[in-house]
């Protein structure tokens, strides 16, 4: 499984003079950590310390603040109470580390994170706090490991891509356990600022095998279709699961080989964003070249290959892509 931490920064709203995009990407992170707590793939924490840091520092994000900035920005389609309660759930629903695993307090020093970026722009109680969550997880982990991969949500674009990670001198632990102290942590991480980077930093082939919900696979796919439209310079349109999807992706272990992933993930990103056309083919009532395409009221089924073996079905009308089902190269059905 994957560990999220939440840098406590990421909580702070940016002042005005800052900008409306700074403060739009605020709004935009508080909905992605909003996202990623129900998800099923990613266990997301945050220190025990988080909302004392902010209050210490005066920058917990208070109502009138975030008022303030929607009525100067003229923010009229955003409700505050929306922005309040998202902001809300996110703090006092997420679980921090210290509680995941059993650590109520721990003495660390010759505490170094890199890029060291990461944390020097924070105000000291901010990064204090972030030094105590890293702490906390890498011990919890050099003690008992539970997490395959461990990723970090914060603020600093310039960390994003980098290679990162942290390594302390731990003194103490309370409750005490049967280790040697002081004992040397360490551990690498991965870093992102937004859901893009966070999908490119972890890579899609990973967080699809942890992936259980329709959600989850949901958030994966429209982050990997920004990508690739980024790359592609092209568009995407509207998408959707048909009820089939997912239940055909298990059945042809598309769910669990990092390599046919990759080859779905790839495909179904083409075919929302309508790149890769020689790949796609009219999906026909049988095998003869002169059948009819089959069709759904004003949709129509198409087939674009996967590999040789296997093929991606669709729908595609006016109302966007309906993603049918995964199947073998002989099979010309489709869910309807």
């Amino acid at each position: 499984m994957i560990a999220t931490l939440l840098d406590p920064s990421l909580f702070v709203c940016p002042s005005i003079e800052e900008g409306e995009e700074a403060f739009d990407g605020f709004l935009e992170t508080i909905y992605l950590l909003f996202v990623l707590q129900r998800a099923k793939w990613t266990k997301v924490m945050i220190s025990a310390g988080t909302c004392g840091a902010l209050a210490e520092v005066d920058q917990y994000p208070i109502a009138p603040v975030i008022q303030s900035s929607l009525a100067h920005f003229d923010r009229s389609d955003i409700q505050l109470k929306d922005i309040m309660g998202l902001i809300g759930r996110v703090l006092q629903k997420t679980p921090s580390a210290e509680s995941f695993y059993g650590i109520d307090s721990l003495l660390a020093a010759e505490v170094e994170i890199v890029p060291r970026d990461i944390a020097t722009g924070h105000a000291p109680p901010l990064r204090i706090c972030l030094e105590d969550l890293l702490s906390t997880v890498f011990t919890g982990e050099t003690i008992g490991s539970s997490f395959s991969i461990i990723s970090v949500v914060g603020r600093v674009p310039s960390a994003v891509g980098n290679e990162a990670g942290f390594r302390g001198l731990i003194h103490e632990v309370d409750p005490p356990r049967v280790i040697s102290l002081p004992m040397m942590v360490h551990g690498e991480f991965r870093y992102g600022i937004c859901r893009l980077s966070i999908v490119e930093s972890i890579s899609c082939e990973q967080i699809w095998r942890f992936c259980s919900t329709s959600d989850d696979y949901s958030f994966l796919i429209d982050a990997l279709i920004k990508l690739h439209c980024k790359d592609e310079g092209s568009s995407a349109i509207a998408w959707k699961f048909g009820p089939r999807f997912l239940e055909s992706v298990v059945l042809h272990d598309f769910g669990n080989n990092l390599t046919k992933i990759r080859t779905l993930l790839r495909c179904c990103a083409e075919t929302i964003c309508g790149t890769n056309l020689p790949a796609t083919h009219a999906l026909r009532e049988d095998s003869g070249g002169g059948a009819k395409q089959q069709t759904r009221g004003k949709d129509k089924a198409w087939r674009r290959d996967i590999c040789y073996e296997y093929h991606l079905h669709y729908w595609a009308g006016e109302s966007g892509v309906e993603l049918a089902s995964v199947v073998v190269h002989n099979d010309f059905t489709i869910p309807r």
